[in-house]
């Protein structure tokens, strides 16, 4: 007796179809995973702390620069998925947080400066930028650049303080660029040779000269300053009114 042969079933057409839409979506996995790993090597690049959250503050991405900004600040360890505003131990530091966020998620660019941070830790000086976003995937969110302007802000409040010292100082200074050109001189300057600031600007201190100064003293000065050295001595200097005075001057390259 012969044995009949089995014969395959042919897939119908609508498991064709299914199993078509399956390898579709294993491809669009595949590029996903591909465009994440993309950013994430993107992201990670930048020397800046960069993130971004959804409508509910919780975290869709963020680089190497963040998370160790994070532990460093706060000493937590952040993870996608989770809002911002719980790992933000500083109730003020949260509100502005906050507050930023939904300024951006109304469509508005926000750059803020302000300070963030565990005092106990390390409380930073930042500049925050919250630009809104929008897309098919994640809906709608705010991506956050993060720039550290402590030491900036460090060397800011220094300069002011020099700045101020230079301008209420007893004595007369005077800041001149590579070509001689005045560019700066304080209110001592002005007092004592009778030129207001706006018209000592650009001009060359030769307008302070008097024929009472010995040639042999200028060359000294230039030679000694063209070594790199500082250079002390006096001069008969005349005023805008033409008036003599005596000035000990100490000048650096």
């Amino acid at each position: 007796m012969a044995k009949s042969k089995k014969t395959k079933k042919k897939p119908d057409n609508a498991q064709q179809s299914s199993q078509k839409e399956i390898a579709k979506l294993k491809i669009a996995v595949d590029q996903q995973k591909m465009a994440h790993s993309l950013h994430t090597s993107i992201l990670d690049s930048l020397s800046h702390p960069i993130f971004a959250v959804d409508s509910e503050y919780k975290y869709l991405v963020f680089n190497q620069e963040h998370i160790a900004a994070m532990k460093a600040i706060y000493n937590v360890d952040i993870a996608l998925g989770k809002s911002i505003l719980g790992y933000m131990s500083v109730s003020e530091d949260r509100k502005s947080a906050k507050a930023n966020i939904d300024r951006a998620l109304a469509g508005e660019t926000v750059i803020v400066r302000q300070f963030a941070g565990d005092a106990n830790l390390d409380r930073r000086h930042y500049e925050i930028t919250h630009a809104p976003f929008a897309d098919d995937i994640s809906g709608t969110g705010v991506i956050v650049l993060v720039q550290d302007i402590t030491n900036l802000e460090s060397a800011n409040l220094r300069f002011k303080k020099f700045f101020q010292a230079v301008e209420y100082s007893p004595v007369s200074i005077a800041v001149t660029d590579l070509d001689g050109a005045l560019e700066y001189v304080n209110p001592k300057f002005c007092e004592l040779t009778g030129y207001t600031f706006e018209e000592s600007i650009g001009e060359n201190p030769r307008i302070l000269q008097s024929e009472f100064t010995e040639k042999e003293t200028y060359s000294q000065l230039w030679e000694t300053i063209l070594a790199g050295k500082e250079w002390k001595g006096e001069f008969v200097n005349k005023k805008k009114n033409g008036e003599l005075y005596y000035e000990s001057a100490s000048i650096s390259p």
